[in-house]
């Protein structure tokens, strides 16, 4: 059995059984995907409906449990325990942690879906009210925020709390399997449960990445078309694709402090800017009173819409193709985005971690969907730009229909453009380093080359996913990627707190041991003076 030190001095080589097990294993999903795409819906959807009906009640107690944890935690007996040793700081500005925490996190869902699921959930309202009634506008507010809110940031912060702290603490590898040292000692990463923990991550990062690819591909499609006439293919698709890669290749040849650092915070100002046109173009007013209303839904809905499992079958599936899809699409990016927010949140505290990940983006996520649902509904509402027939062919229309509506032109639409792009970019290059850091035994810089292949077979997995049954296909590939993963961030979560008590031992006895040392000096200056 190899020693901790010799599996310290491997980080930054190639793990070659790991790489060529997961590219094995991908290979054969792109070439059934690709050569029999209707086979492979069927079998993903059948596969999906099991996990769905047999599994849901798990997934949806798991993500709510989840949250009271990291509350527990936050402000809990060890809550001062820093994310590295006791006098480390952060690495990153507040605001620069903030920006790379919206870049890897957020994605083209926040582009996507905040236009979509306003009105869906009103023409198909789930429960609580009737559909198409005022108090379906309500309750669509709600069903939306239950997917934004504190549910989606939850997963990500437990697995990237699980990942930094033994990483930054103790010096293990920046990796899913060195987040069981609590539970497998100092050889974690070389027990066949620490392999099989890699290789299952990696996989389901790899998934996860293309799928939400596919989402913004679909929105560069729209914009691609409403900015410059141009309809836009499989090969039309790839040749984006590419370009994607091309360019969070060179953020990520810049390094984490340059590349990606700029982009993530160049984003949010882009996202910022056409927003605010939304806000101030439409009734500011009562956009504003909207988000706040969207706020209450959110909170007077939370236990009934978090914890419902429709045993009545009052929903006609709404459950599984929502909440435990989302839940299901959020633990599939739970291992790139986690990891990564755990590689920029060095010399935090636990506290400052927690309540960084799962209190700020929700904040921003009720402004957000607030303003941006409460616009589209108000069109709806007045019958302007026929927004809901757009969504219903395409749910990539809304953001560009919705701001064609209050009067935007080709700017704003440059702008969402731009944003989506921005979306990617970040988002690719949490997980192709992610993915890359898993294969190079936890370093925290991986060879670019390493980087790039990885992006390179997201961007491929997108395209098939694609060419396979278009959004559906998508969905599945997020839910299957996320199946396998859930019980695997329970035994990370255990794993944590093993360890989280023993450090605790230590950071209580440091800190008498300073008190007393404190007070010794204190005495020793007292009797000089007398």
């Amino acid at each position: 059995m190899e020693t901790k030190a010799e599996t310290i001095d491997k980080r930054g080589s190639i793990d070659k059984l790991l790489v060529w097990v997961t590219l094995g294993l991908t290979f054969l999903s792109l070439v059934w995907a690709a050569t029999d795409a209707t086979g492979f819906v069927e079998v993903m959807k059948g596969a999906k409906n099991f996990i769905g009906h047999k599994f849901g009640w798990f997934f949806i107690l798991s993500v709510f449990i989840f949250i009271p944890l990291l509350l527990f935690l936050a402000f809990g007996k060890y809550k001062d325990l820093r994310l590295g040793k006791d006098d480390d700081r952060p690495e990153f500005t507040t605001f620069a942690w903030i920006s790379l925490l919206f870049g890897c996190g957020l994605g083209a869902g926040y582009v996507f879906w905040p236009f979509g699921e306003a009105l869906w959930h009103f023409y198909k309202t789930p429960y609580l009210a009737e559909s198409g009634t005022q108090s379906a506008y309500l309750v669509a507010k709600g069903a939306a925020m239950l997917h934004w809110g504190f549910h989606q940031w939850a997963i990500y912060a437990i697995v990237g709390l699980a990942i930094a702290f033994p990483a930054f603490r103790l010096g293990r590898p920046m990796t899913v399997s060195g987040a069981f040292y609590g539970l497998l000692g100092e050889n974690a990463s070389e027990t066949v449960w620490g392999r099989i923990a890699e290789i299952i991550s990696s996989i389901t990062a790899l998934w996860g990445a293309a799928a939400a690819n596919c989402l913004g591909l679909m929105l560069f499609s729209v914009g691609l078309k409403n900015i410059f006439g141009i309809e836009v293919g499989l090969w039309g698709n790839a040749i984006i694709m590419f370009s994607i890669i091309i360019a969070y290749t060179l953020a990520a040849y810049s390094g984490l402090h340059k590349g990606i650092k700029l982009i993530s915070t160049g984003n949010v100002w882009v996202s910022v800017a056409w927003f605010l046109f939304i806000l101030f173009a439409g009734p500011t007013v009562l956009l504003l009173n909207g988000m706040v209303e969207t706020i209450g839904q959110y909170l007077n809905h939370f236990f009934t819409m978090a914890l419902f499992t429709d045993t009545q079958n009052l929903s006609d599936g709404w459950t599984y193709d929502w909440p435990i899809f989302y839940w299901l699409w959020n633990i599939s990016w739970a291992p790139f985005v986690g990891g990564f927010i755990a590689r920029i949140s060095r010399g935090r505290t636990i506290q400052q971690f927690v309540l960084g990940v799962l209190f700020i983006p929700v904040c921003v996520s009720f402004v957000w969907f607030g303003v941006l649902m409460t616009a589209t509904q108000f069109l709806d509402a007045h019958q302007i730009g026929n927004i809901w027939a757009q969504v219903q062919i395409n749910p990539a229309q809304g953001s560009y229909a919705v701001a064609a509506a209050f009067g935007g032109g080709v700017i704003i639409n440059c702008l969402i453009f731009l944003s989506v792009a921005g979306f990617l970019i970040t988002s690719a290059d949490a997980a192709s380093l992610f993915i890359a850091m898993q294969m190079s035994y936890g370093a925290l810089e991986p060879k670019k080359s390493m980087v790039l292949l990885w992006g390179l077979i997201i961007g491929a997995i997108s395209i098939v996913l694609l060419n396979t049954n278009g959004l559906d296909g998508v969905k599945f590939a997020g839910i299957l990627a996320g199946a396998p993963f859930l019980p695997m961030v329970w035994f990370m979560v255990v794993s944590l707190f093993k360890t989280l008590k023993k450090e605790q031992v230590k950071y209580e006895e440091a800190q008498e041991k300073a008190l007393l040392e404190k007070l010794s000096s204190h005495l020793l200056e007292t009797s000089k003076l007398n």
